[in-house]
């Protein structure tokens, strides 16, 4: 009796399994069908900078894979028409709500500055212009001179700013040779903390950008050196040196007690 009833349970046990095992595979297969799945959605036709305008010659209709269309993006090209791009969208990218403005918002420069930044527009005056442009990372030095007209001190200010437009321009040219203006304004993007030291700077001295390279995004340039200003002889004050901290001496060691007999 007791064979039977444990053949029984056995029996039950391996029904169990091939059931849960074919439940197993059909979810599995449902998923592969799903992900294998064609969706068809509004990419970009080509390389679109924040800050555009959509028009219906920058999209088309394509035919992805379920798998790789992100939750949100947009079904009808109407959806995307007429609004703002917030951040860059490649070719062949989806349009999802992240990467667009809200609906009425014209585009503009505000489009372009980030969560919790501030734009500042900064006037330069020096050859700097003929390189820096829209989306361009730049250091800012700020030169000070002294009052008889001789060369100051120059220290960094700001470090790896972000240029969000230059002289009106938002988008980067490919014109060659750039014009040499002599005097323009650069809007670059900074935190409200950033934003008053450099309006400080603008009445204490003159700013200079100097540009990154492309992927140099290191925040911390590591210590300044100023340079100290000449006298009205023309020549450097020289560095004072000071007396050399004295060495702390140790205690002579103590010596040990005779070890009695």
């Amino acid at each position: 009796m007791s064979d039977r009833r444990v053949t029984i349970v056995l029996f039950v046990a391996i029904l169990v399994a091939l059931g849960a095992g074919l439940g197993v595979f059909a979810l599995l297969r449902s998923a592969r069908a799903d992900s294998g799945r064609a969706i068809t959605t509004v990419v970009a036709v080509r390389d679109i900078p924040d800050g555009h305008v959509i028009e219906p010659a920058d999209v088309r209709l394509a035919s992805l894979a379920s798998a790789t269309v992100p939750e949100g993006a947009f079904m009808s090209p109407d959806s995307v028409i007429g609004r703002v791009t917030r951040i860059p969208v490649l070719t062949s990218e989806p349009f999802i709500p992240a990467s667009l403005a809200p609906v009425g918002v014209s585009g503009g420069l505000e489009v372009r500055i980030g969560r919790g930044k501030r734009a500042m527009p900064v006037r330069i005056e020096d050859a700097a212009a003929t390189v820096i442009q829209p989306n361009s990372r730049v250091d800012v030095i700020l030169i000070t001179a002294l009052a008889n007209g001789a060369p100051g001190t120059a220290r960094l200010l700001l470090s790896n700013k972000r240029v969000l437009s230059v002289g009106g321009q938002m988008e980067r040219s490919t014109a060659e040779p750039m014009p040499t203006p002599t005097s323009t304004i650069a809007t670059i993007e900074v935190t409200p903390a950033e934003a008053e030291r450099l309006a400080m700077a603008m009445t204490s001295g003159r700013l200079q950008f100097v540009l990154r390279g492309f992927g140099d995004l290191d925040q911390d340039p590591g210590p300044v050196v100023t340079t100290p200003a000449p006298d009205a002889n023309g020549t450097r004050p020289r560095r004072r040196r000071g007396k050399p901290e004295a060495a702390t001496r140790l205690p002579p060691p103590t010596p040990a007690e005779p070890t009695p007999p």
